[in-house]
């Protein structure tokens, strides 16, 4: 029973992840229009391609979710619930006025809900 949960919060994960990468973050933009630069202080770093954008990271959070899943393994749970939290906070924290983000949107919720789906099914994944 414990693996089925956490089988259906990982693809709510994963699931939602796709729905950050294609849905905009801020003033219409994309998380493939976000780069990583512009998570570590140059806040108009544009991104010259997929894998040096946020949405990268998504993808690569959603391969390592399903993966662990797969292989009933919580570190690699771990590892997708990192991918996924980590660009979203910092862009959150990059971008963040006081205790707003100005124009945020669906896609950094997204995002968020996917960071919690994977720490659910990391947590309710059964041992081996």
């Amino acid at each position: 029973m414990r693996f089925l949960l956490a089988a259906v919060f990982t693809l709510a994960g994963a699931a939602a992840a796709v729905f950050a990468m294609i849905r905009p973050w801020q003033d219409g933009r994309t998380a493939s229009e976000f780069g990583l630069a512009g998570l570590f202080g140059d806040a108009d770093a544009g991104s010259s391609g997929f894998f040096t954008s946020i949405a990268f990271l998504l993808a690569l959070a959603i391969a390592a979710g399903v993966i662990g899943l797969l292989t009933r393994l919580r570190l690699i749970l771990a590892v997708a619930l990192v991918l996924c939290f980590l660009p979203t906070a910092l862009w959150a924290l990059e971008r963040a006025d006081g205790f707003t983000i100005a124009g945020a949107e669906s896609g950094l919720t997204n995002a968020a809900a996917a960071c919690g789906a994977f720490l659910v099914a990391m947590l309710m994944l059964p041992r081996r």
